[in-house]
């Protein structure tokens, strides 16, 4: 069994019309290798805006085609103040097929989540699809990329959320990658549009 960790670091500023407010998300996780199977867990903190704690439990593996099968446990606890927290409980399942035409990348995501707790129930079908494509500066080679994900609610019948993120990622060094982009929340309900700079960045340990 073979044993990897890593540090993820995410900071978003949002803007909202004439409002503003930051994201940020650091989190620490466990991929254990075990044969054709990964067993995932993490773990981590939100602070600013979304101000909580992040949990995940779940196992993946990839087929010979290149497609990856997820199954798992997602839990958001946003702090309500004084010391307490709300539970989001989440049952994920997703599907996630990969397709290369010449040097364009392309990949389409089926997820399926059950959510559980004391802020929302019911299923929702998450679908999400991306673009990639390789360019280099001189040296320095980057993948720019497009991904655009719904959220349908079932119990709702409609969709309640669209995400949609614009940018550039790179492999600095065998073990740390960066990812610029500009990030937009689209909120049906409220006809609310978030957007803003988005930086993530991934250390392997």
């Amino acid at each position: 069994m073979k044993i990897v960790g890593y540090l993820s670091l995410l900071l978003v500023s949002f803007e909202c019309f004439s409002q503003s407010g930051d994201f940020h998300s650091i989190n620490a996780s466990v991929v254990m290798q075990a044969g054709n199977y990964n067993i995932i867990a993490a773990g981590g903190d939100i602070v600013e805006e979304f101000s909580g704690r992040l949990a995940y439990l779940g196992v993946a593996s990839k087929s010979s085609s290149g497609a990856t099968w997820k199954l798992g446990y997602f839990g958001y606890y946003p702090n309500t103040g004084q010391g307490h927290y709300q539970f989001d409980n989440r049952l994920r399942g997703s599907l996630t097929y990969p397709y290369s035409l010449g040097k364009w990348n392309f990949f389409h995501r089926s997820r399926w989540e059950y959510r559980m707790g004391s802020i929302a129930k019911g299923n929702r079908y998450r679908p999400a699809v991306g673009l990639a494509y390789p360019i280099s500066f001189g040296e320095i080679k980057v993948d720019t990329f497009s991904e655009l994900e719904t959220f349908f609610d079932l119990r709702k019948e409609k969709i309640t959320l669209t995400l949609f993120t614009l940018g550039i990622k790179a492999q600095l060094t065998p073990d740390v990658s960066i990812a610029l982009s500009q990030f937009n929340v689209f909120v049906h309900e409220g006809r609310e549009h978030f957007k803003g700079p988005r930086v993530d960045i991934n250390f392997r340990l």
